[in-house]
C-alpha cells in the first residue's frame, strides 16, 4: 500500500505496506464497497472472495471474512478471475474459470459481508473477465476459450442474472471497456 499525492503523483510506501491474504488464496482482483469502507478480492488459487476492512485514515486492512466463488456440488479447482460490485452496492459478482464456468453471484449484508445467493454457467468457457455496464442492467461475460461475449440481464432485486440474446464471437477476449459516445 502507498499514500498518493494528487497534486504530485508521488507514491509513499505506507507505514503499514502490505496485508497477507491466507497462505494458499493468490490475490487477483479487488473492488471498493460504495462507501469505501469494505475491500473485496477474489482469489485464483483457492476461489473465494477474501473480505477486508479498509481504514483509509491509516491505509490498513483487517480481515473479516472468506467466501467461496464455487457451487457447493463443484470440487475444488484453481480460477477465481473477476469481480465486480454492481452500482446499487447491493449485488457483487465473481467469475469461476476452470471445471464450473460460471458467474458466483453475493447479496452483500448491512455488515458488509457477501452472501451467496446462487450461480449462473457463464454459457462458455474460461470467464476471465465480465463487467456490468454503466446503467447497472447488465453483465456481459468475456469467455476467452469459448471466443465469446455473453449478456445477461441482472434483476434489479435479486441481482440474478438471465441470459439474453445472441453471444457474440470475438477470440479469445481477456478484457473490454464501456465507451460513451461523444456528445455532438
Amino acid at each position: 500500500m502507498y499514500g498518493f499525492e494528487s497534486a504530485t503523483g508521488v507514491l509513499t510506501p505506507n507505514s503499514e505496506p502490505q496485508f497477507a491474504l491466507p497462505a494458499g488464496y493468490g490475490p487477483r482482483h479487488l473492488v471498493f464497497s460504495k462507501d469505501a469502507r469494505t475491500i473485496y478480492v477474489v482469489t485464483e488459487l483457492t476461489p473465494a472472495v477474501v473480505t477486508l476492512r479498509w481504514n483509509a485514515q491509516r491505509g490498513s486492512m483487517t480481515q473479516l471474512g472468506v467466501t467461496s466463488t464455487l457451487p457447493a456440488s463443484e470440487s475444488a479447482e484453481h480460477g477465481g478471475a473477476e469481480i465486480a460490485l454492481h452500482p446499487n452496492g447491493k449485488f457483487l459478482y465473481a467469475s469461476n474459470r476452470g471445471n464450473s464456468n460460471t458467474i458466483a453471484i453475493f447479496h452483500i449484508g448491512r455488515d458488509g459481508l457477501p452472501s451467496p445467493a446462487g450461480h449462473v454457467s457463464s454459457n462458455g468457457n474460461l470467464p476471465r473477465f465480465f463487467s456490468i455496464d454503466p446503467s447497472g442492467k447488465f453483465l456481459i461475460a468475456a469467455n476467452q476459450g469459448s471466443g465469446d461475449l455473453v449478456t445477461f440481464a441482472i434483476d434489479p432485486s435479486s441481482g440474478g442474472l438471465t441470459r439474453v440474446g445472441p453471444g457474440v464471437s470475438v477470440p479469445a477476449p481477456v478484457s473490454f471497456v464501456f465507451a460513451r459516445a461523444p456528445v455532438r
